[in-house]
C-alpha cells in the first residue's frame, strides 16, 4: 500500500530539480499526496499537498493570470525555459530539465494503487521466442510477440501487444 504523503526532500530527489523560488520546507502536515493539474490549478482547486507540474509558457500565464486569491498548491515544477518570475510569491518553485518527465515520475510516486500480482494471464498469448520475466505481469488478453522481451516488474495491462522484438522494463 502507498504511504499517505510524501516530503519535500523525496520529491525533490525523485525530480533531480532545483528548488529556484520558495523555501522548500513544504507541507506542514501530511505531506505532498496528490496532483493538481493546471487547469485545476488556475481554477482553485490546489492546495498545500497538491503538486503542479507546469509544462508550457501557457499553462505559467493561464495560472499567473488567475490570480493569487486561490488556494495556493504546496509545490510547483516547472521546465528549464518557464518564467517563473510571475508566479504568485511564496510558492515553492522546482525547475527541472523536462517537465513532462517529472510528471511521470511524480505519477507514479503518489500512484496509491496496489501492484498486480507478477505472472501471466491464462489469455494472455506469449510467443515461444519471447522473454517474460518471472517477476512481470501480463493481464488478461495481452500479446507478447516473437522475440520481445519483458524485463522484471514490468507490468502489461489487458488487451495490450507487445511487439515483435521489442524490450520493456529495466532488464
Amino acid at each position: 500500500m502507498a504511504r499517505s504523503g510524501f516530503s519535500f526532500a523525496e520529491v525533490l530527489e525523485t525530480l533531480s530539480g532545483t528548488l529556484v523560488a520558495g523555501t522548500g520546507e513544504g507541507p506542514k502536515a501530511g505531506g505532498f499526496r496528490r496532483l493538481c493539474s493546471p487547469a485545476a490549478l488556475a481554477a482553485g482547486a490546489a492546495g498545500p499537498e497538491a503538486i503542479a507540474v507546469l509544462t508550457s509558457q501557457a499553462e505559467s500565464d493561464t495560472y499567473a493570470a488567475a490570480g493569487a486569491a486561490r488556494p495556493l498548491p504546496g509545490l510547483v515544477v516547472v521546465g528549464p525555459d518557464l518564467d517563473v518570475a510571475a508566479l504568485p510569491a511564496g510558492i515553492d518553485v522546482v525547475k527541472v530539465s523536462d517537465a513532462r518527465l517529472a510528471l511521470a515520475r511524480l505519477s507514479r510516486l503518489l500512484d496509491r494503487r496496489e501492484p498486480p500480482a507478477s505472472g501471466v494471464h491464462e489469455s494472455a498469448v506469449v510467443a515461444p521466442s519471447a522473454h517474460v520475466h518471472p517477476s512481470a505481469s501480463l493481464g488478461a488478453g495481452a500479446v507478447v510477440e516473437q522475440a520481445a522481451e519483458i524485463g522484471a516488474g514490468t507490468v502489461i495491462g489487458p488487451n495490450s501487444c507487445v511487439g515483435r522484438g521489442s524490450r520493456l522494463g529495466p532488464d
